[in-house]
């Protein structure tokens, strides 16, 4: 009640998001504005990243928390990754970074799946690390518990990696509002985790064997990054909706 009357009187309403927006207009009878979480471009150590045809050896990274069913997401991603290789004659390193406490069952899943975990990395390690891979991820559970929580929010994330410069690539459900901003705005390569493995690790090969698109995909990325998320952007769109 509280909620419907403090918007019933303000004079504009914002989201972080369109999805988010859609949802809380068509709830609360108002319409609701998109205003993101911007980041300072300033601090973000930008990547120069070329894609080379007939590679055999990829890193992918993951840096994120671990929570709301993202553990067990990057493990399916996981078996993703290992059944790339074993179709495609390719070496592939998941490396995951995150300041997250896992169990011992946690850390033995890890190495199961062949997953190099590095912990929590200070900011200058991490952009080091950005410079030796050639995919950074974001991973959201399908399960339904977790959707409910995630499925409006922009990951934080997001923004900063798509202004480095380095191809992204979206693993979780399609209806994520996370997942929507990559395949909706063609800023990353767009893996249906409601899909099975095999048809998935067909998509990443496609991705591995087409530097072009790989180069397209993080090129757009980084306009996209630099147009929607940063300071001076987000003041400019702030600036058009008042008037």
């Amino acid at each position: 009640f509280l909620m419907s009357e403090l918007v019933k009187e303000s004079e504009q309403c914002f989201c972080i998001g369109q999805s988010m927006a859609e949802k809380y207009s068509e709830h609360f009878k108002k319409p609701f504005k998109v205003l993101v979480n911007p980041v300072d471009e300033k601090n973000i150590s930008l990547v120069n990243k070329s894609y080379k045809v007939d590679s055999k050896e990829y890193k992918f990274l993951y840096a994120g928390g671990l929570t709301l069913g993202r553990f067990d997401a990057m493990l399916e991603l996981a078996k993703i990754l290992t059944c790339v290789e074993e179709s495609g004659d390719v070496h592939i390193e998941f490396i995951v970074c995150s300041g997250d406490i896992l169990s011992e069952q946690q850390v033995k899943e890890l190495e199961n799946h062949s997953i190099s975990f590095l912990g929590k990395l200070n900011g200058n390690a991490l952009d080091e690390l950005y410079n030796e891979i050639d995919f950074v991820t974001h991973i959201e559970s399908d399960k339904k518990k977790y959707t409910r929580l995630t499925a409006l929010s922009i990951s934080t994330k997001i923004p900063e990696c798509l202004i480095k410069g380095v191809c992204l690539v979206g693993f979780g459900p399609p209806e994520i509002a996370s997942m929507k901003l990559i395949y909706e705005n063609d800023v990353g390569a767009y893996i249906n985790s409601n899909a099975g493995i095999k048809m998935n690790a067909l998509a990443i090969l496609k991705l591995l064997n087409s530097p072009e698109l790989c180069e397209k995909l993080a090129s757009n990325g980084k306009k996209f990054g630099n147009k929607s998320f940063t300071y001076d952007s987000v003041l400019e769109n702030l600036s058009l909706i008042n008037n």
